[in-house]
């Protein structure tokens, strides 16, 4: 038989076996990771609105001023929506899926063997549309060539490579990448600009006390410290969002880069210079391009088998194309 006949041969029967006992994806593991984290933003951010509206705005409105209060619940409810809506949009856009086909053809050299063999983070560089040098690192997970600055994700709910990897958020029950990092900083914003109101009306509130001796209770050691705590962690949301929106433009290092750069400073060892001070040298509007108006597909429910099954397919492709395996 020949080395045709016998690839052919040997694929055929792969795939019968690969098809007949597919590996079972862990649904429950999926799920879990997947809504109960947006579950939880939304019950916890509908609870402040219900508690603040039967609450603490009718007493800004009867205390302090009506329409100070008014305008304050008004912009809650409101970018609460906004936000609400955003982790939604998060949560079902595709963050960025590195697919195999993304990869330029130089980088696959052909060689004898199972394309398993190749070690983990794997490089090779091919040369981009202006001459430089661009490197591409292996994922022996996914079996594909990813880009600079994409990253695997090991979560149940992911497993896939994604461009511009920042990180894998449990509370959007997703990966932040270059394809929804955007909707997720809009997401901070409006859920720290909806908390942030109910901190200037527990300022508003408590400045209408006299603070004399018979007023000393228990809310009033209270009320100071759930103001102090709402406006500092409402506070971080609102900037990391705003943050988040800004940095983007300047294709500023991803929060993975910055916990994985090595401390070397570029002057003082050229060679270990982080990817995102060398992948490009893109303009402000290249970046804006690149983020705010990246590709928006909805993500797909996940696949019924594993990266296992998908590295099975791409091996029998190359078996058939190339007649060894």
């Amino acid at each position: 038989m020949t080395a045709a006949g016998w690839g052919a041969r040997s694929g055929a029967a792969l795939r019968e076996q690969c098809c007949a006992n597919p590996k079972p994806v862990p649904q429950i593991d999926y799920w879990l990771q997947r809504i109960s984290g947006p579950i939880g933003v939304v019950v916890l951010t509908i609870s402040i609105c219900v508690v603040s509206s039967h609450w603490l705005y009718p007493s800004v409105r009867s205390d302090f001023d009506a329409t100070v209060g008014v305008v304050l619940e008004y912009v809650q409810v409101s970018a609460a929506g906004i936000g609400l809506t955003f982790l939604v949009i998060t949560n079902c856009t595709d963050p960025g899926t590195v697919r195999r086909d993304d990869a330029p053809a130089a980088l696959e050299d052909h060689e004898n063997g199972s394309h398993r063999d190749r070690p983990r983070g794997l490089v090779r560089e091919v040369d981009g549309t202006d001459g430089a040098k661009i490197s591409y690192r292996w994922c022996d997970t996914c079996m594909l060539w990813r880009p600079p600055r994409a990253s695997h994700c090991s979560m149940a709910c992911c497993g896939r490579c994604y461009e511009r990897f920042d990180h894998h958020c449990p509370w959007v029950g997703t990966c932040v990448a270059r394809c929804n990092h955007r909707f997720f900083a809009a997401f901070l914003l409006a859920v720290g600009t909806a908390g942030s109101c109910v901190t200037v009306a527990l300022g508003l509130y408590m400045s209408t006390f006299d603070f004399k001796p018979s007023q000393f209770t228990e809310w009033i050691i209270l009320l100071p410290l759930l103001c102090c705590c709402s406006g500092c962690c409402f506070g971080m949301l609102g900037c990391a969002g705003l943050g988040g929106l800004v940095t983007l433009a300047f294709d500023a290092p991803t929060t993975k880069e910055k916990l994985t750069a090595p401390r070397t400073t570029r002057t003082r060892n050229p060679s270990r210079c982080p990817e995102w001070l060398t992948a490009s040298t893109k303009t402000i509007r290249d970046n804006c391009d690149d983020t705010y108006c990246a590709p928006c597909h909805v993500r797909q429910i996940h696949p019924e088998r594993d990266e296992r099954a998908a590295a099975d397919d791409f091996e029998l492709q190359v078996a058939d194309e190339h007649g060894s395996f």
